[in-house]
């Protein structure tokens, strides 16, 4: 049973910044009287308050503040169950919110909801709808018992009773039989939507069989062609290599050819030489009297000799460079030809090549 001792609030409705305080157990009754406005409505509200964080009256909860100071709104309510007494304090601006049970405080661990969900469970044993119906009643607006709705009074009637258990047995009852015909009906769909996949995969194979033996006569076709192609293609590389093979014999002396050429190319370079080193001495001859070395004069008889002995000795050169121009000009044409032939033997390995990759992709 709860024992309501005393309810003190400041800064509440119409109360100033002052306690006031409100004895509730100084007799076994206690009346309270007053003309309209002398603040009974206004305990009422901060009683409900205190315990349940929400005024009697339908009033916001911004409007329990007092008007003038707008802020510093204090709700306490001291009780006892049993052997226990507690202290239920509630602020607005600050928002305070403190249960004292035989003068300790108990630690707010959870958040506020919480906080009052324990409050009303375990210490007050009801919630707001029913301290309403049956701890406090205000003449305007109590509604009585029957006029309730049906959740109403089966909640007060819970709470008196303390039989929550078979509401909440009921509740999970509906809601077990609400999942079972959702499985059912979720079930009798996948059976609909499964008996309809058979249906279609079986269509579905008798197309692809009907398919599968339209690509198996195609594929057999393309195979013979294949086959053919493939066939042709390895005639042609086989003569294509017969070719390449004629080719390399046609020029298997290229290098002796180039060595040659070289050989001769080095003469016709060495003898350009000799006839340059001519030319000077027959210069040197024609453009000097005396020798710059021992300053003597060269005798003109000597000098006709030697500028004679030069001339004769570039002629045979010349004759040579002109043999050695058209032996040279014969190996650059035999060197041509077998340039000519070495493109054609690229030409056919590439050719090679190709068809291989054609035949691979057979």
């Amino acid at each position: 049973m709860i024992t309501f001792h005393n309810i003190r609030f400041k800064n509440f409705l119409s109360s100033g910044n002052n306690f006031t305080d409100i004895q509730l157990d100084k007799n076994s009754t206690t009346l309270i009287i007053g003309d309209n406005g002398a603040g009974k409505s206004t305990m009422l509200d901060a009683l409900t308050f205190s315990l349940f964080g929400r005024p009697f009256r339908n009033i916001n909860k911004n409007q329990l503040i007092n008007s003038i100071n707008e802020r510093g709104a204090v709700v306490e309510c001291e009780f006892s169950i049993g052997s226990k007494t507690f202290l239920v304090r509630r602020g607005i601006k600050p928002n305070i919110f403190d249960i004292i049970v035989n003068d300790q405080h108990l630690e707010q661990r959870a958040n506020v909801r919480d906080f009052q969900e324990f409050l009303e469970k375990q210490i007050l044993k009801l919630n707001y709808k029913s301290f309403t119906q049956i701890i406090v009643l205000g003449n305007s607006s109590f509604v009585p018992f029957m006029q309730l709705k049906s959740n109403d009074r089966r909640a007060i009637i819970e709470d008196l009773l303390d039989i929550q258990i078979f509401s909440i047995m009921n509740g999970l009852l509906k809601n077990y039989i609400s999942d079972n015909k959702q499985v059912i009906e979720n079930n009798l769909i996948s059976k609909t939507m499964i008996e309809n996949k058979i249906e279609l995969k079986h269509s579905y194979i008798e197309r692809l069989k009907q398919k599968t033996k339209k690509i198996i006569e195609s594929n057999v076709t393309q195979i013979d062609q294949s086959q053919k192609e493939a066939s042709i293609l390895r005639t042609s590389i086989a003569d294509t290599n017969k070719n390449i093979e004629a080719c390399f014999k046609s020029i298997n002396d290229n290098s002796d050819i180039e060595t040659s050429l070289n050989k001769l190319t080095i003469y016709k370079q060495s003898i350009e030489r000799n006839v340059n080193k001519e030319k000077n001495t027959i210069n040197f001859f024609e453009s000097n009297n005396d020798c710059p070395t021992c300053k003597q004069n060269i005798d003109h008889q000597f000098k006709h000799k030697e500028i004679q002995t030069k001339h004769n000795q570039i002629k045979k050169y010349e004759e040579g460079l002109e043999q050695l121009s058209v032996q040279i000009a014969s190996y650059n044409d035999r060197i041509s030809t077998i340039q000519q032939v070495q493109r054609i033997i690229q030409s056919d390995q590439s050719s090679i090549q190709q068809n291989n990759s054609s035949l691979n992709a057979i």
